[in-house]
């Protein structure tokens, strides 16, 4: 009588310990597939302050006002930056 006790808690004990299981299994593919699903929205494109041209990050001198994102200043398509103040070269 003791050992039939015995056998029935060992065997609600493994079916709960299983039932546990199992629903965490499931929780863990449930997140994981909402991962999945919602991807981060990166932003590899910047607005030209000139134009508001969306440009790639990369770019330096906008291709439709030759704004400069280096110097900050339009026109002049192959001068990057400012030149340097003459009074700080004559030291």
């Amino acid at each position: 009588m003791i050992a039939e006790d015995l056998a029935g808690f060992f065997l609600f004990a493994i079916l709960l310990t299983v039932a546990v299981l199992v629903s965490v299994t499931e929780t863990t593919i449930a997140s994981s597939n909402a991962k999945e699903h919602h991807p981060t929205d990166i932003r590899a494109f910047k607005n030209c302050p000139n134009c508001t041209d969306q440009l790639p990050l990369s770019t330096l001198v906008c291709d439709a006002c030759e704004y400069n994102f280096l110097s900050g200043s339009t026109g002049s398509r192959y001068k990057l930056l400012p030149p340097p103040d003459a009074g700080r070269l004559s030291a």
